[in-house]
């Protein structure tokens, strides 16, 4: 079934003139279809006696990057840049009300090494932006600095992504 009903995923309009329409208007209305394959259960068995201690030092950097994160993730309007369905990268931004404080998050599936430029959105074009990385324990994929909004959302911020599936997560602070 789904390899005939894949291609029907998008937006899906319908166009009709209701009964009680009286001046035979043409009401439209919209629906997201999204077809996706069954997915086959399967089983994951962690043991935490078989983690090493890099493991557990990578846990432990990864929950206190996270709770320091929290507050912004958990408050935030989110904005999303690319599709997944088209490019091997897409880039969520995460951005406080008061746009004060953002979290842009970049995930790679791209089989080889390389760099490109992520573009956060919802930014207030005006103020100016630090960032920094907020990646724990990974190797730096992101330099820190310091740009507008406008810069930011128009140029983005250079990241070099190692090989395979990777993310990218940076903290923006407006100054």
């Amino acid at each position: 079934v789904y390899g005939i009903l894949k291609y029907e995923s998008g937006v899906h309009r319908v166009q009709r003139v209701p009964a009680i329409e009286t001046q035979g208007r043409v009401h439209t209305s919209a629906a997201g279809v999204v077809v996706l394959p069954e997915a086959e259960e399967f089983d994951v068995e962690l043991n935490p006696a078989d983690f090493g201690e890099r493991d557990l030092e990578d846990i432990r950097r990864g929950i206190a990057a996270y709770k320091e994160l929290r507050p912004i993730l958990h408050a935030a309007e989110v904005y999303r840049g690319r599709n997944p369905h088209f490019s091997k990268t897409t880039e969520l931004t995460y951005v406080l009300p008061d746009k004060t404080q953002a979290v842009l998050l970049a995930y790679d599936t791209e089989e080889r090494a390389h760099a490109q430029r992520i573009r956060p959105s919802g930014l207030s074009p005006r103020r100016v932006y630090e960032w920094t990385e907020a990646n724990p324990g990974a190797a730096p994929r992101l330099a820190p600095g310091r740009a507008t909004g406008r810069a930011l959302m128009e140029r983005g911020i250079r990241v070099a992504f190692p090989a395979g599936v990777s993310t990218a997560v940076a903290r923006l602070v407006a100054r």
